[in-house]
């Protein structure tokens, strides 16, 4: 009820499934829900959708329980060369 009605206040779209979402969120706060909505509205936006799809839900939930994504974990080829040396 609680992720209802934080996302009665974003357009959503036909295709969400908030009741998927709410099994998948046991334990989280009301304020978790509201960063969790929050942030699958800002995902949407950044696609170009008008509405909040189940894909930028989940990838808000994935965002809030495993942190922000990083991308600077990727490790070159010229770096991993690198420290190969370094280490060797």
């Amino acid at each position: 009820q609680i992720l209802q009605l934080y996302a009665s206040k974003v357009p959503l779209d036909d295709g969400a499934d908030l009741d998927a979402l709410a099994r998948g969120t046991p334990g989280m706060s009301g304020a978790d829900l509201f960063n969790l909505v929050n942030q699958a509205a800002l995902k949407a936006a950044l696609d170009g959708s008008k509405f909040v799809t189940g894909a930028a839900l989940d990838f808000a939930k994935d965002k809030i329980l495993m942190g922000a994504e990083r991308k600077s974990a990727v490790l070159s080829k010229e770096t991993m060369e690198m420290t190969a040396y370094h280490e060797g």
